[in-house]
């Protein structure tokens, strides 16, 4: 995420051409990791493009989220919207 991150704020200024569903995950188990940097980035994106952006937070969810049935779920029926 970090990667493309950095690649729409550099190349796109942060503008999405196509809406935009984002999973993040947020720890809540873990100090180390950083919530609020990964909520700025994508309230930073939301104000640039407003309603195209969409983010869903997952709480613990993994780094590979869609394997969790619950969160799985929940991907599919969003990206099915």
């Amino acid at each position: 995420m970090v990667y493309y991150y950095k690649i729409m704020k550099k190349e796109l200024n942060g503008k999405i051409k196509v809406p935009l569903v984002s999973f993040r995950t947020l720890w809540f188990e873990e100090k180390t990791y950083k919530n609020m940097d990964a909520v700025k980035n994508e309230e930073e994106l939301y104000k640039i493009n407003g309603k195209k952006v969409t983010t869903h937070y997952l709480i613990n969810a993994t780094h590979l989220p869609w394997r969790i049935p619950r969160y799985s779920d929940q991907i599919i029926d969003e990206i099915k919207k």
